[in-house]
């Protein structure tokens, strides 16, 4: 059997691999697999004050007129998600080295520490004297605000990097499970749950509105469920990639962008009104007055018309991974070029503010990755002079034969398992197939140590 590539001859290979495995690796795993860098992935506004967490495991606080720095604190890992708002003097920093750390808000000094046994990927939330979040450990925590002595926990079926929303008593937050869950926010015990089709995972917490929340799932739908009852009203499908964000709510009107590259505007029935399409998948979506911003991962920012008209955009030189936030007439956002940018509603550059370092966090893949195990290995030599092998040219097979078109492509590394001592090759930026698209097996070689 051959099996070409461009640049590889069939001569470099000696053994032939066949019946593997081929298994998806879960969407979220994106989420855990970033390095240091400068980068930034969430700001937030006080006063005059603009903060955020870095993926050179720094806090940062700047003026946020004059874009000087006021303070920093530096933690023991990278920080991806947005720092809680400010509570009684303090604000609540989650972050990959495990932790939750307290801090002053006015001096940047650490007031408390508590430690999780996962990673902590969440905008804290709090309420009732308490601070929620949720860990890789699949659990969601309650802690003491002030002192940080845990009161409850509430463990889900798998990992876990929802934002979690306090309302009116209860926590709701999602889980990779694929449950949606409200829990009593006094006791820990849960109310309800209400299944999706997909991990759920919603970074800048889940919309509420009167007596209905909105979520969305990797299962591609936006729900309507009823705060009360766990009961779905309604669902929209949008999109093949996975709505892993939550919407947002302006003058009646629903604005939701996807993994996809579009932004949606949907009316309050769950009803597409209309789309707009960016460069790549829109992560933020903000409104301010007669104007929707949105922040992608095609390095624009966009401000667009309530038409869904562009009507600007502003170019950094990284992944924007933030959500617009606004003050005195200015917008704020990070982005992954280690800068944080402050821009005029017109869309020109106020100021940026560099972190301490230059280079860009390590980004994986933007959509799945693949795992393959190897099942048996076959010597050509050998097996050409087995009936089945009948001649090389009989049994080629090139990627192409499948006709197949997959939206999954990575540059990630393949995760093998073998008993056999041989040199793998990874082939990189090649679509993998669905496994029941191939019968679960592909046929790959060993290049000649």
């Amino acid at each position: 059997m051959d099996f070409g590539f461009e640049g590889f001859e069939s001569s470099d290979f000696d053994v032939e691999i066949e019946d593997f495995e081929i298994k998806r690796k879960k969407k979220f795993d994106r989420i855990w697999q970033h390095d240091l860098g400068g980068s930034i992935c969430r700001s937030n506004i006080h006063g005059d004050s603009i903060y955020f967490g870095c993926m050179d495991s720094y806090v940062y606080c700047l003026n946020a007129i004059t874009g000087n720095i006021k303070w920093s604190f530096k933690t023991n890992g990278s920080i991806s998600s947005k720092i809680s708002n400010v509570h009684e003097g303090l604000i609540y920093v989650c972050g990959y080295d495990n932790k939750l750390y307290a801090l002053n808000f006015d001096s940047g000094k650490e007031v408390w520490s508590f430690r999780s046994s996962g990673k902590i990927f969440c905008f804290p939330d709090i309420g009732n004297g308490n601070v929620y979040f949720t860990s890789s450990d699949g659990n969601l925590y309650c802690l003491n605000a002030r002192i940080g002595e845990e009161v409850w926990r509430f463990k889900t079926g798998d990992e876990v990097a929802c934002s979690p929303l306090f309302w009116e008593g209860k926590v709701y937050f999602g889980s990779f499970d694929g449950n949606f869950y409200c829990i009593d926010a006094s006791n820990g015990n849960e109310l309800w749950r209400f299944r999706t089709g997909g991990e759920v995972q919603i970074e800048n917490r889940p919309l509420i509105k009167g007596n209905v929340i909105y979520i969305t799932s990797w299962d591609n739908n936006l729900y309507a469920i009823d705060s009360k009852t766990g009961k779905e009203l309604w669902k929209t499908a949008l999109g093949k990639l996975g709505v892993s964000s939550s919407p947002i709510i302006h003058m009646d009107v629903l604005y939701l962008g996807i993994r996809d590259g579009i932004l949606f505007s949907i009316d309050l029935n769950g009803k597409i009104l209309w789309r707009f399409r960016a460069g790549d998948v829109v992560v933020g979506v903000a409104a301010k007055d007669d104007k929707i911003f949105i922040t992608s991962e095609d390095k624009n920012l966009y401000a667009i018309s309530l038409e869904g008209k562009e009507l600007w955009r502003y170019r950094t030189s990284g992944p924007i991974y933030d959500f617009p936030i606004f003050y005195r007439k200015r917008i704020y956002f990070g982005g992954w070029d280690c800068r944080l940018h402050c821009i005029s509603m017109k869309g020109e550059e106020i100021w940026k503010f560099t972190t301490s370092m230059q280079r860009p966090s390590y980004l994986p893949p933007p959509h799945d990755e693949f795992s393959i195990e190897l099942k048996r290995e076959i010597h050509i030599d050998d097996a050409i002079t087995e009936d089945k092998y009948k001649s090389k040219k009989e049994k080629s097979v090139s990627l192409s034969d499948y006709n197949f078109i997959s939206e999954y492509s990575t540059t990630s590394e393949y995760k093998q398992k073998s008993d056999y001592d041989a040199e793998w090759i990874i082939f990189e930026d090649i679509c993998i197939p669905e496994p029941d698209m191939v019968n679960d097996k592909l046929l790959t070689f060993a290049r000649k140590a």
